[in-house]
């Protein structure tokens, strides 16, 4: 009876997290259109915290990916415009 339970529980609590996960959707989010010049001490978090509002989170993962770990001043930083802008830059 107990083994029962907890399969029970588990399909619940995985149904409900897909639940979630639907209702949730995509990140939301909208940055500049314009590129940013990065300046002395700018980290991707200041300058999508800046030039973006929603997910902020979001979009420094994704800059992350595209830039690496490291910008230097003077370096242009191309924000995507909003989630679906992300899809379309790996093509």
């Amino acid at each position: 009876m107990k083994a029962i339970r907890k399969v029970l529980v588990g399909v619940a609590s995985v149904s409900a997290f897909g639940a979630l996960l639907v209702w949730a959707g995509q990140p939301r989010f909208s940055c500049e259109a314009e590129p940013v010049k990065v300046e002395y001490g700018d980290t991707l978090w200041a300058i999508a915290e800046r030039n973006c509002d929603g997910e902020i989170s979001f979009v420094v993962d994704f800059l992350v990916n595209q830039y690496g770990a490291t910008i230097h001043s003077g370096q242009l930083v191309w924000l995507p415009l909003d989630y679906a802008d992300t899809k379309s830059w790996g093509e």
